[in-house]
């Protein structure tokens, strides 16, 4: 038997340094028994044993003693939702091929009794036979008896209050594998239990999970037959189509390793003999792809994680032909040298193996792949592979040795670094959840023996679902952040953050899972099965959500999140980003970006992830012109990605600073890659505080590196009213170039009637004139918002977009691939050069993704200090004041900007109780003059000195307010809090 030394467990914590072996080889063996990939016979078996009896006897009797509910229930709308009718089935029996019989409960609304049918089909006959219905009391528990005596082909289904119900012709055999309880989310399962002839108890039902179950049936009843049915029906040649699982040449790892996978888990499940004939008969359709390097390292590590997973799982099955078949393609594909990436390079780095061996030829360097990249994935595709072989192919040991290095080394510290908090740069786009992470480190656990010794220890992993609990918005979705798909609460990626957090003592995640996740799901989504594979564990008690504060911050990253309630389906939600690094990968370009969501988005982050590299990818939704951010239009300025000679449009934005895919080391403060991220931030009852500064994210010579795009945003919550949010930005260019600010929506603004709309030119481009400062409306039902732009005094305002078909055209179109330019679209709009000159142009997404996305946009706002083609200050302010509201018209100015007349201040009176004001200057700020307007109100007074102590002192004379910082306390001097704020009362004496 092969040995390797016994290395010590590795431990990562952010409370600590990392502890990084200069090389850390595989610390233990790969177990001998397979299966052994993600779980072993042990795991699937307690699996099994919570979603029904492991066994039934030919004469017996199953007695569920029930409290019904009502199936029906209503949407987030308050309309009917779509029963679905398998998620209401109490019991039932469901093989393909034989007779079967249910019970499901039908009680619609508002019904005084509960109603089941119950049904027989012989395989035979179309469709179920009706029997009576059951009727049940609703207010109180019912006993329901299936006896059944497979000798006599009986089964006899009763209820108290109920004629007994004789299925006849009952040609029916009892099998454990096809017995299912589903049951209904709302109802109360009292008892269960089954029993012999004689009457002895053998199954008490004390260990069924319902939601177990439920899954259970999800999974055997549909999601592994269909998969049976896909695989099967593959043919030679294979699908053009890269999202179809029979196209192993090209598809990636969602597509062919999951039908994998499934085949796996529903065999060790059931042990039925057809989920083996499609799993031989996949892994010899992979295998007939002779072309190893089809599809690059995306499709190449896909292959051998299916093979991987195929040959582990059905290891007593396989031939020994077929076993050395299956070791050698997994063996060649890793070996196979292509121009393009493939997984020698995703794995060493220099691109090369030493000689034939599984070794690479030199230091293996992929430091700049530790922090995004596909490097993570393919390198797992290709571990699981090389550990399914491991103890009959030893050559592999190098290999494996060198991807647990990159673990260890270099994956987990940068997670732990960046994410120690819980946040991610890339914020709910579809790479930065750590559903993933947390499953590769299932597989190494269980696929290696430990005897028990924890390895692959992680602090971030308790933490990574708290933004998504922070982030969640009415509906069951997320904020559109990086390169996203539209994200939702059910998908599994989510559900394994929570459960594994869960595990892990955070019980706000153990909350969040079932009232969030599991609310959004259907019953019989196979999803949870899964989950209780992967993360058994205990979970901690649930912790009330009302405990966590109402705003949160992930500094590194540079998330935050405000809200007014943990009522999510009524809650006012502003999400933030200013992270402390730029880097590339599904990365955008939208430091100092916000957006805002009451119901539905009212402000957004703009355009489709239509796919990478797109031009619309590439020259719009990525950049910051397509985000609630500022950008300043330079005409001689260029954007270059990658130092390539491609020249992409100029939004006037950020771009990447320092290098494209940088290392750990070049991501850190007063590294190359550093930004300056948020410099200060405080949550209390009635307010919430950030600020940041974002100039490091534009290019060099364009702002003032120090001070350059100050952002702070208040938000502001009083009991019983709606928040109101207050955007200031300070803008230091130097040069006088204006500065834009940009708020994005779905629909058209509109404003007051007395501003008109001029119609400047054929880009989808309109002016408000008058140079006002009236309030614009945003609506999206059943939500709209009122923003008042406040600063400039005098500023310039532009509508800019239309969908398709509107009312303007867009003449420079810039389109991918085959599609058609549609000149009546303008919502992507930015300036690019044409024939030789900067024009604006639209860079429309591929049509395909651009339907059933709610953050999707069709309109942006343009304020800015001058007309467009004017020079500006170089100073230059902003202020919107933000009201969330249920539908209904334009509002009337509300706010007030107050006087300053040192120029030490903005201030905003909100109403006739509370004002904001914010420092002008960030260096030092010794002293503040504002004029007020109300004789009593609560003030909020930030960019002070942090724990500063300033004498407020009213000048009546001069009718304003004085803060002055001072050097000791005395009579009416405050304290700055430690983030540099005031809160407290003012009255004019």
């Amino acid at each position: 038997m092969r040995t390797r030394p016994i290395l010590r467990t590795i431990t990562l914590t952010l409370a600590s340094a990392f502890t990084i072996n200069s090389y850390a080889a595989l610390p233990f063996e790969p177990k001998t028994t397979h299966p052994y990939l993600y779980a072993s016979a042990d795991d699937v078996a307690t699996l099994r044993a919570k979603v029904g009896p492991l066994t039934m006897p030919p004469v017996g009797k199953i007695e569920i003693k029930v409290k019904p509910a009502v199936q029906s229930v209503l949407d987030l709308n308050g309309l009917p939702m779509k029963i679905d009718p398998d998620s209401s089935i109490l019991m039932g029996s469901f093989p393909d091929d034989i007779n079967h019989f249910f019970i499901r409960n039908v009680t619609p609304q508002g019904a005084t009794q509960a109603k089941f049918h119950v049904r027989f089909r012989e395989m035979s006959e179309p469709e179920a036979r009706p029997y009576p219905d059951l009727v049940l009391p609703l207010d109180r528990p019912s006993t329901i008896t299936v006896t059944w005596d497979t000798a006599a082909k009986t089964i006899i289904v009763a209820a108290e209050g109920n004629n007994p119900i004789t299925l006849n012709n009952a040609n029916w055999q009892p099998r454990a594998d096809h017995l299912h309880f589903v049951g209904n989310k709302n109802q109360h399962v009292v008892s269960l239990k089954m029993s012999d002839k004689a009457g002895n108890v053998l199954w008490d039902g004390t260990e069924l999970d319902w939601d177990l179950a439920a899954a259970y049936y999800g999974f055997t009843r549909f999601s592994a037959p269909q998969t049976v049915a896909t695989v099967t029906a593959c043919k030679v040649p294979m699908p053009t189509n890269k999202s179809d699982p029979c196209n192993v040449a090209e598809a990636g790892r969602g597509w062919i390793l999951s039908p994998a996978k499934r085949l796996a888990l529903a065999y060790n499940l059931t042990k039925e003999d057809r989920y083996w004939e499609a799993a031989k008969y996949y892994a010899n359709h992979i295998m007939l792809n002779t072309n190893l390097g089809a599809g690059g390292e995306w499709s190449m590590s896909a292959r051998v994680a299916a093979l991987g997973v195929l040959y582990d799982a059905f290891y007593d099955k396989f031939s020994a032909d077929d076993k050395k078949k299956i070791q050698d393609t997994i063996i060649q594909t890793i070996k196979t040298d292509i121009a393009a990436a493939d997984l020698i390079s995703m794995i060493c780095g220099s691109g090369s193996l030493s000689g034939t061996t599984l070794a690479c030829a030199g230091t293996p360097d992929i430091s700049r792949f530790y922090i995004s990249g596909h490097h993570a994935s393919a390198m797992t595709g290709a571990a699981i592979g090389l550990l399914a072989i491991a103890n009959e192919r030893s050559e592999v040991d190098p290999m494996l040795d060198t991807i647990y290095d990159h673990l260890v080394n270099g994956l987990l510290p940068a997670r732990e670094y960046i994410s120690g908090d819980g946040g991610h740069q890339t914020m709910f786009a579809y790479n930065s959840t750590v559903g993933e992470v947390a499953e590769r480190l299932v597989l190494w656990r269980r696929a290696l023996n430990t005897n028990g010794a924890p390895i692959l220890q992680t602090s971030f992993m308790s933490k990574v679902i708290n933004p998504y609990i922070d982030g969640l918005r009415a509906g069951g979705g997320f904020p559109a952040t990086g390169d996203n798909f539209g994200l939702s609460v059910a998908e599994e990626g989510v559900g394994y953050m929570a459960s594994v957090a869960a595990s892990e003592g955070n019980g706000h995640a153990t909350t969040f899972y079932e009232d969030q996740v599991k609310r959004y799901r259907s019953r019989i989504s196979p999803n949870a099965l899964w989950e209780a594979l992967y993360f058994p564990e205990p979970k901690e008690p649930r912790a009330d959500v009302n405990d966590r504060k109402l705003s949160a911050r992930y500094q590194i990253a540079g998330n935050v999140f405000m809200r007014d309630t943990w009522d999510y389906e009524n809650a006012t939600l502003l999400d933030f980003k200013s992270s402390t690094f730029s880097s590339e990968n599904h990365q955008h370009l939208d430091q100092n970006s916000f957006s805002l969501f009451y119901r539905k988005p009212l402000l957004l982050d703009s355009g489709a992830y239509d796919e990478y590299n797109t031009p619309h990818w590439y020259n719009y939704y990525r950049r910051t012109i397509a985000h609630n951010s500022i950008v300043l239009y330079k005409p001689t300025e260029t954007y270059k990605h990658n130092n390539s000679a491609t020249e992409y449009s100029n939004d006037g934005g950020q771009w990447y600073k320092g290098e494209m895919y940088p290392t750990l080391d070049e991501i850190k403060p007063g590294a190359k890659n550093a930004l300056q991220g948020i410099a200060r931030y405080e949550d209390h009852d009635s307010y919430a505080y950030v600020s940041a500064n974002a100039a490091q994210a534009y290019q060099a010579g364009k702002l003032d590196p120090i001070d350059g795009f100050r952002r702070r945003i208040v938000y502001l919550r009083w009991p019983g009213k709606k928040p109101v949010v207050v955007v200031h930005d300070r803008v230091h260019a130097l040069t006088p170039q204006p500065a834009v600010s940009l708020l994005h929506t779905v629909a058209k603004p509109e404003t007051a009637a007395a501003v008109s709309v001029g119609y400047d030119n054929a880009d989808g481009r309109y002016t408000l004139q008058g140079n006002t400062n009236l309030p614009i409306v945003v609506r999206n039902h059943p939500s709209n918002l009122t923003i008042e732009p406040l600063l400039p005094r005098r500023p310039h305002i532009k509508f800019v977009g239309g969908a398709p078909n509107g009312a303007t055209t867009c003449e420079d179109q810039v389109v991918d691939k085959a599609e058609i330019p549609d000149l009546t679209d303008c919502r992507f709009t930015v300036r690019s050069m044409v024939n030789g000159t900067l024009q604006w142009t639209n860079f429309a997404p591929r049509k395909s993704w651009t339907t059933g996305k709610s953050d999707f946009g069709a309109w942006r706002i343009e304020i800015s200090q001058v007309p467009e083609g004017q020079t500006s200050d170089h100073y230059q302010f902003f202020m919107n004041v933000l009201r969330v509201g249920d539908e209904g018209g334009p509002v009337a100015a509300t706010s007030t900007l107050l006087t300053s007349p040192d120029l030490s201040a903005n201030a905003v009176t909100i109403d006739a109780a509370t004002s904001v004001v914010f420092a002008t200057d960030f260096s030092t700020t010794n002293k503040l003059r504002w004029k007020p307007v109300n004789t009593l109100e609560n003030v909020v007074v930030t960019g002070l000195v942090p724990s500063a102590i300033y004498q407020r002192v009213y000048d009546s004379t001069a009718k304003e307010w004085i803060l002055t910082k001072v050097a000791t306390a005395g009579s009416n001097t405050l304290t700055s809090s430690s983030e540099g704020v005031i809160y407290t009362s003012f009255a004019i004496p």
